[in-house]
């Protein structure tokens, strides 16, 4: 809905701000056809009402050493609610099902990199940190909450040397998070990366690249709210979810 920025560039400092509101209500209803074991038509009737809103402040800071040198911060803040009521019933009133689900979100992501020249080439060092916090009621009875927290430190080199410039880096990264049922996981992953890259003329080139990287279950995937595709279809999260 709307969005207001601010910059200000003083000197060896940039500072830049910016803080967005969104509101998104909705509503569906469709109908589909089914066919039942004994081959007949069946009608389905579906209604979907829902609302989302988030509100965000983005600020970014960073300082100029010199030509050479530099440092920066990122943080950004996002706070955010939801709502649906997804209704599923038949033509003949055989079955009928509500799921009402209400969503409220914290999220904090920062980030500091440090960027240097050095033996003719570019360093860069720097540290992540993400958090996301879920609280879910469900059909107004079940209740939970999920949250997940990343620190990542890492550091990376690039030069050229002839035809061939490369990339080379070291990380380390530990996540951890807490399930519906109130467990607790923490997983520690070491994250190299090399990637090379060759150019033979300018039409032709060859490049290789081999990574780490770590895959972590969203806070939405570990939940364990019911919704109905159909009368005999549903989907639900996986509290048991591990990276």
């Amino acid at each position: 809905i709307g969005q207001v920025t601010y910059q200000r560039n003083k000197g060896k400092n940039l500072f830049d701000a910016k803080v967005e509101y969104r509101k998104s209500p909705a509503t569906q209803k469709y109908q589909q056809t089914l066919l039942d074991d004994s081959g007949k038509d069946r009608l389905n009737n579906r209604r979907l009402k829902s609302s989302y809103s988030f509100i965000s402040a983005d600020l970014y800071y960073m300082h100029t050493f010199n030509s050479k040198k530099n440092l920066s911060l990122d943080i950004l803040n996002t706070c955010y609610s939801s709502s649906s009521d997804n209704s599923l019933a038949g033509n003949v009133s055989d079955y009928s099902f509500e799921n009402y689900i209400k969503n409220k979100s914290y999220s904090l992501i920062a980030e500091v990199l440090y960027s240097d020249k050095l033996w003719n080439g570019d360093w860069n060092t720097g540290a992540y940190y993400q958090y996301k916090n879920l609280n879910q009621k469900y059909n107004n009875t079940g209740k939970s909450t999920v949250n997940t927290q990343k620190e990542y430190f890492y550091t990376d080199y690039s030069n050229r040397t002839g035809k061939m410039s490369y990339n080379a880096g070291l990380g380390l990264e530990n996540d951890h998070y807490k399930t519906a049922t109130n467990e607790t996981f923490n997983y520690l992953i070491f994250r190299p990366m090399l990637t090379l890259n060759m150019e033979y003329n300018k039409y032709t080139s060859m490049r290789y690249s081999a990574s780490v990287n770590s895959s972590v279950p969203n806070v939405g995937d570990l939940t364990n709210s019911i919704v109905m595709v159909d009368q005999h279809f549903y989907t639900q999260g996986n509290t048991g979810l591990k990276p």
